[in-house]
C-alpha cells in the first residue's frame, strides 16, 4: 500500500497515516518519502540517484524530525549530489570522525 499523488506530503496526510499489515510509502517530491513501518514508526527517506546507481538514506522520524525539516534535509542532500558527493557515504563519514 502507498499514497502516490502529484501534491506533495502535508502534515494532515501524514498524521493521518496509520500502520497497515505491511510496510508503506507516502511520497512527497524530489525522492522525498515517509516510510510507514507496520509498528507505526514513520521514518523519513530519500531516494535518490548517484553514479548511475538508485541509492536511499534514512536520517529521521516523525514527528521528531518535522516535515518542513526533511525537506531542509532533502534539498541539502541534493545539493550534495549536485556537487559529487554521495549523501549516504558523507554520513558514514561523519559518523567515523564521531568515534
Amino acid at each position: 500500500m502507498y499514497l502516490n499523488t502529484t501534491q506533495p506530503l502535508t502534515d494532515a496526510d501524514i498524521e493521518d497515516a496509520q500502520p497497515s499489515d505491511s510496510n508503506y510509502k507516502l511520497y512527497d517530491e524530489r525522492g522525498l518519502y515517509l516510510l510507514i513501518k507496520t509498528t507505526g514508526a514513520k521514518l523519513w527517506r530519500l531516494k535518490y540517484h548517484y553514479e548511475g546507481v538508485e541509492r536511499s538514506v534514512t536520517f529521521g522520524t516523525y514527528p521528531v524530525l518535522s516535515l518542513s525539516d526533511a525537506r531542509a534535509i532533502c534539498d541539502q542532500h541534493h545539493t550534495d549530489i549536485a556537487q559529487g558527493i554521495d549523501p549516504s557515504l558523507k554520513r558514514k563519514a561523519i559518523k567515523q570522525i564521531k568515534l
